[in-house]
Formats: C-alpha cells, structure tokens, sequence
C-alpha cells in the first residue's frame, strides 16, 4: 500500500533560492561566514558623567533603582563612595614627547605600544617567607605585604 504524504509541492519559480558558501580557494574548508547575521549594535552616546568622579557612561549603565534624570554609576566610584586622588604630572621629558610637534616626538608617538611592550617586561624578586607554617608539605601561598617592586635588569 502506498502512503500518501500532505506535504504541498510548490513550482519552481516560487522556491526561495538555496544560499550555500562553497569553498573558495581564498578561504578555508571549513570557513563559512555569518556576517550576514550580524547586526549592529547602537548603544548611543557615552555622554552622562558620573557626578561622582565625573566618568562618562552611557545611560543604561546607571545602577537601579537611579534614574535617568539623576543617574549614579557603581562601576567607576561606588556611587560617590571611592575617591581617587588625581595623578601627579608626568616628568616633563615624557610631557614634551606626548605634546610637542618636534622630530622625536612624533617618532615616540608612532612607537609608543612598542616601548611600552619593551618596558613592560619587568622582572619580580621576593624573599620567601620561611615561618614554619609556611615550610611544611602542602600548597604554598604566596602573600604580598607592604610594597611590590618591579625590576628591570639582571636578577642578582
């Protein structure tokens, strides 16, 4: 016996045509692009200020229950709870780097993330601690107390 399905069929020229991303010489096997399903998103303007430490926010950043009238941000200042001191100057070497038009200056500007990378790489030195508790058998903690400082060059 033979079962008839329900399902209708629809001519040709009704059928919406297959998208397939095939391969491509300039891609890889396994590449198949979505861009098409992206969409953007448009968060408006980052221009409320914290009235706080005056950070820019966008709106929607405000915690609850604040208002968009007199909004209060948590995650620049804790409401107004932490105050930071301003940072001093820079030295005025690194000042006339960053502001003046002259030959090095732009040269510094231009390379900036490369000296930063090369002066980043800093070395730690500490002194263990050696109380008792700290020298059985076990995981081992390191604790920091007081200063931690950075060095650059050789260790000894």
């Amino acid at each position: 016996m033979v079962q008839h399905s329900n399902l209708a069929i629809a001519p040709l020229s009704l059928v919406p045509p297959v998208v397939l991303n095939l391969p491509s010489p300039e891609f890889p096997l396994a590449f198949t692009t979505q861009i098409h399903c992206w969409k953007t998103l448009e968060l408006g303007r980052m221009n409320v200020q914290c009235p706080g430490c005056k950070a820019f926010h966008w709106i929607d950043e405000r915690s609850h229950p604040s208002t968009t009238a007199i909004p209060k941000f948590e995650s620049c200042c804790k409401k107004g709870d932490v105050i930071l001191e301003s940072l001093p100057d820079p030295p005025d070497i690194l000042k006339r780097l960053l502001s003046t038009e002259d030959a090095d200056s732009k040269h510094f500007r231009k390379h900036i993330r490369e000296y930063n990378s090369a002066l980043s790489f800093t070395s730690l030195k500490y002194s263990p601690d050696q109380r008792p508790a700290q020298l059985g058998s076990g995981i081992q903690c390191f604790q920091i107390h007081g200063e931690l400082y950075h060095m650059q060059g050789p260790l000894n």
